[in-house]
């Protein structure tokens, strides 16, 4: 979403597995990228996901991206990022990515 946020016009659809309102690596706020994103949007995570702050995080990016197209997928359990396309979840979070893509990606 940090792409996304300074998209200039080279994506046409942004994913995000477990949003984060800050990278750990730098503690340097992402949150406010999210007010800019134009571009259709989908945030995935889960609803234990301790790194999200149990979803609150992922609710906060879909609750600020002003996109006209703004989806948000919270799945059962504690998985965190790619976890999420492989474990029980895995099959509908694939799915949804998928159809969101092709929907709305060229």
């Amino acid at each position: 979403m940090q792409a996304a946020g300074r998209n200039r016009g080279t994506l046409d659809a942004g994913v995000s597995l477990s949003a984060e309102r800050s990278v750990r690596a730098n503690l340097r706020e992402i949150l406010p990228l999210a007010r800019r994103i134009r571009l259709p949007s989908l945030y995935v995570g889960s609803r234990d996901d301790g790194y999200t702050f149990f979803g609150r995080d992922t609710r906060q990016f879909h609750r600020v991206t002003p996109a006209k197209v703004n989806r948000m997928l919270l799945v059962p359990g504690g998985d965190h990022g790619v976890d999420l396309l492989s474990d029980e979840n895995g099959p509908r979070v694939r799915a949804t990515i998928l159809a969101f893509l092709q929907a709305n990606a060229r």
